[in-house]
């Protein structure tokens, strides 16, 4: 009997387990993660970085987020299985180091990730670093220009260069805040023995140096000053330079040239420094030209330049005014042809011109319709150009028929340069023939 009782009291319970199942309620298995990492550290220029999200049990959602700003992520946010989450630091600007907090949730937990970022250093002083290239020049016995570079470590570097010598001149580049230049001259040496001079870059906190060395003069030698010379187009008589001795003892020195249109004018040999005179021919050209004028010695020459200017552009002026003389002696732009008989009328066309040269030829052509389209060329030495009409013909009237009057003249100077001027164009005014009735 106590057997029967505890096989009914299973079958109940197995039915009342059956029944619960049938009707779809099921209690959710808690869930867990847990993340590789409680810390996390991030430098000042920022950066990507990834953490493992694992699960430890169940199935639920997990979701990431930031408590910062400056904490991004890249890539999903979310999950439901073991997974990376990657998040993105911004560099830092300031010089504190920040923290913040990635936490990811899911239903009944979280976890945290926190991040520790280095604040950006300050900035340190700047160290500067010389460098004077080349660190040593030798110059010819003339002188001459010559250039020197600084080459610094960064921006911001100030350096000044200076000289200890009177023969070295420094033309440009005495300081500067980067790398850069340092052009200097150097005169003629005169002297039997070498010299030397130095040329110092200078900074806050060292300095650098050039050494220039100049040869003794061994043999005869001359310079000119200046060196060339300007001289307008029209020429120059008197024009002067010198030569300079540059040796202990001084040679015998003599000056020619080649250019045909400079005149030495003075003495033209010397055994001293001495003044050379020369004059210079107009020059007749549109171009610019340079002669030469060169003092030889015993071993060795040096050329004095002459830069002449161009000839200025030509001037061409040319007009003409025309004249009706049996009415009034000042110019007109209108002449009548009228009289009390048949007898012709002039009128007179008389040129002013100015040209480079001597002009040669006035080329006259005047053109009006009178009857028939009249056609009267001239050409000649004459500025001055006349014809004459006839009254009372073809279409003259009581009140005058007026017709263009078309002229034109072309002047011809010597060499061949021409100018063209017209009626009715340019600063020229339109012109006008008007024939009358005889007796009008």
């Amino acid at each position: 009997m106590k057997i029967w009782r505890a096989l009914s009291l299973l079958m109940v319970l197995a039915a009342a387990g059956c029944k619960s199942n049938s009707g779809g309620t099921t209690t959710p298995t808690a869930c867990s993660y847990s993340l590789a990492a409680a810390t996390q550290a991030a430098p000042a220029g920022g950066g990507s970085f990834a953490v493992t999200v694992t699960k430890a049990s169940g199935s639920c959602t997990w979701t990431a987020s930031s408590d910062a700003s400056w904490i991004t992520f890249n890539g999903a946010s979310t999950g439901s299985d073991t997974g990376t989450l990657t998040y993105v630091a911004a560099p830092n600007p300031g010089t504190a180091s920040r923290t913040g907090t990635v936490t990811v949730q899911w239903t009944g937990g979280s976890a945290q990730v926190t991040v520790t970022q280095a604040g950006t250093p300050e900035p340190g002083p700047v160290v500067c670093a010389f460098v004077v290239t080349p660190a040593t020049q030798a110059v010819p016995i003339d002188g001459g220009s010559f250039t020197a570079t600084v080459t610094t470590s960064g921006s911001g570097c100030s350096w000044t260069a200076s000289v200890d010598v009177s023969w070295i001149t420094i033309t440009s580049g005495t300081s500067g805040t980067s790398t850069g230049s340092v052009a200097y001259s150097a005169t003629p040496n005169p002297d039997s023995t070498a010299r030397v001079g130095t040329i110092t870059v200078q900074w806050a906190t060292g300095s650098a140096s050039l050494t220039v060395t100049q040869a003794p003069v061994t043999a005869c030698f001359y310079t000119v000053s200046p060196a060339r010379q300007s001289v307008p187009a029209a020429g120059g008589s008197r024009l002067t330079f010198t030569a300079n001795r540059n040796t202990p003892n001084g040679c015998p020195w003599n000056a020619a040239t080649s250019t045909p249109w400079i005149t030495l004018t003075g003495a033209t040999t010397g055994a001293s420094p001495g003044v050379i005179e020369y004059s210079v021919a107009a020059n007749p050209n549109a171009a610019a030209r340079t002669g030469i004028i060169t003092v030889g010695w015993s071993g060795g020459s040096v050329d004095f330049f002459v830069d002449q200017a161009a000839a200025p552009a030509p001037t061409f002026n040319v007009s003409f005014a025309l004249f009706d003389p049996g009415r009034q002696t000042t110019p007109t732009t209108e002449c009548q042809i009228r009289s009390a008989t048949t007898v012709p009328t002039t009128c007179t066309l008389v040129a002013t011109a100015s040209l480079p040269t001597a002009i040669v030829s006035y080329d006259w052509l005047v053109q009006y319709p009178y009857g028939f389209q009249r056609i009267l060329p001239q050409a000649g030495p004459s500025a001055t150009m006349s014809f004459q009409e006839s009254c009372g013909q073809f279409s003259a009237s009581d009140n005058g028929t007026s017709e263009a009057l078309s002229v034109q003249l072309t002047v011809t100077d010597a060499v061949g340069n021409t100018a063209t001027v017209r009626s009715n164009a340019g600063n020229q005014p339109a012109l006008s023939i008007r024939f009358f009735t005889c007796g009008i």
